[in-house]
């Protein structure tokens, strides 16, 4: 029997302490998992950025590449996914007749994302290798530019996305607990709900698109990109930048497209070039963002293919401002392989 003050005593109460504080964490852990599992299409103990980057599911639990095989990651938005041009696929057979090597694309490219978004996806998939790195970015993050300077944020925070993934990316510690993320979470989705801060619409619209001519996002977007050369260069995995191509008809505008009165070739996934901005703006900043990706090329001596220069402006080729018909695909594809031709030394074994 124990008196108070004993040792036991003592080791009693801090036990049960310990219990009272562990048992309420625990069970707010359990309460925010399910949470997060829940209508998501995520396991109880899956990784939570597969909440947001759902895509590197497929890649982290893919086996490993056959011996002597070609493992390719794309990075980028909707024009690289496979119902837009299936360049995926297509750089996947004609890469591997080219080489006569076993070849494996990963395509973690997805609608509406940008530089950043690319650089957590790659980030995430530190642990992989990867034999080259495709880069394929310009117009998504236009959408960003489209609002006045002063609410301009160069995280794009801006953007209601950027602001709930880059708070995410703040959080390492998910992979053990999630209840910090949790709580996070919601007290910026009821600060918002209380004192809304302005954001950039997923279309924009209103009095803020003549802001869309100052392209702000020149700096990130080469920030971005630039990070995700530091990334692939202390993995030792070579990266191929491509400039963006893209095409607006003469006489474009928004009534011609939607009656289909224009040299595209149309189809679903067609989208009016207004989906990112006013078309004169649209255009500036692809020229931007092109050129940056060219001098970034040159400076730090990476692969590179000219898809702007390349691409032939067409209905054959574009389905809209930038989304690729087939022969689109299988051009993007080709001048891949070719710009690899002559640098074979540039892949990893």
């Amino acid at each position: 029997m124990s008196t108070p003050g004993s040792p036991t005593s003592t080791g009693r109460r801090r036990l049960f302490a310990a219990v009272l504080f562990l048992v309420p964490l625990l069970a707010f852990e359990a309460a925010s998992r399910a949470v997060w599992s829940w209508g998501g299409g995520l396991g109880y103990f899956d990784p939570l950025e597969y909440r947001y980057y759902p895509e590197l599911r497929e890649v982290r639990e893919a086996p490993p590449k056959a011996p002597g095989g070609l493992d390719v990651l794309l990075l980028g938005g909707s024009v690289l996914e496979r119902a837009w041009g299936n360049a995926a696929g297509r750089l996947e057979r004609k890469l591997s007749r080219a080489t006569g090597r076993p070849v494996r694309v990963h395509n973690v490219a997805r609608a509406s994302h940008s530089t950043l978004d690319s650089l957590y996806k790659y980030r995430h998939l530190s642990s992989r290798h990867f034999d080259l790195v495709f880069v394929y970015h310009a117009i998504n993050e236009l959408r960003a530019n489209s609002c006045p300077p002063e609410v301009f944020r160069d995280d794009y925070s801006h953007y209601h996305w950027y602001a709930t993934v880059n708070a995410f990316e703040r959080h390492p510690e998910t992979w053990l607990v999630t209840t910090p993320w949790t709580a996070d979470f919601l007290a910026r989705e009821i600060a918002q709900r209380i004192r809304p801060e302005p954001r950039v619409a997923k279309e924009p619209g209103g009095p803020w698109l003549s802001y869309g001519n100052n392209i702000k996002t020149a700096t990130p977007f080469g920030r971005n990109l630039e990070a995700i050369l530091d990334l692939a260069a202390r993995k030792g995995e070579p990266v191929m930048l491509s400039t963006f191509a893209w095409y607006i008809p003469d006489g474009y505008d928004r009534g011609r497209f939607e009656e289909r009165d224009l040299d595209y070739g149309f189809g679903v996934g067609s989208y009016p070039v207004e989906f990112w901005g006013r078309p004169p703006n649209v255009a500036r900043g692809l020229a931007v963002h092109n050129d940056i990706v060219r001098a970034l090329a040159r400076r730090r001596r990476t692969l590179f293919v000219d898809l702007e220069a390349s691409m032939p402006r067409d209905g054959k080729h574009f389905r809209d401002v930038c989304h690729l018909m087939p022969e689109g695909g299988d051009h993007l594809a080709a001048e891949v392989v070719r710009a690899l031709a002559g640098k074979p030394e540039r892949l990893q074994n």
